[in-house]
């Protein structure tokens, strides 16, 4: 059990050296448990949506969640955009 705990509280090693952002990122991922993922992703998106001149940077995460779906549910958002937009 202590095994399995461990695996499931990924993170950060302790002085770990990085090379840059994106591969730090990169790496973290694949290692980070879905729930962890999830609530970085949020907090970053609405650090995102506060400071000025990163309407780029949330467009760019859009498109990767907007990739990450099927046709079926692409195609069910945009009806769904189609009927609250005004």
């Amino acid at each position: 059990m202590t095994a399995a705990l461990i695996d499931l509280s990924a993170g950060l090693p302790e002085g770990a050296a990085f090379v840059s952002v994106r591969e730090d990122a990169i790496w973290w991922a694949s290692i980070a448990t879905p729930i962890e993922l999830l609530e970085v992703m949020t907090a970053a998106l609405k650090q995102l949506g506060r400071r000025a001149l990163h309407l780029e940077m949330r467009k760019r995460l859009f498109m990767t969640l907007w990739r990450s779906f099927t046709k079926d549910d692409q195609a069910r958002f945009v009806d769904f955009a189609r009927r609250v937009s005004p």
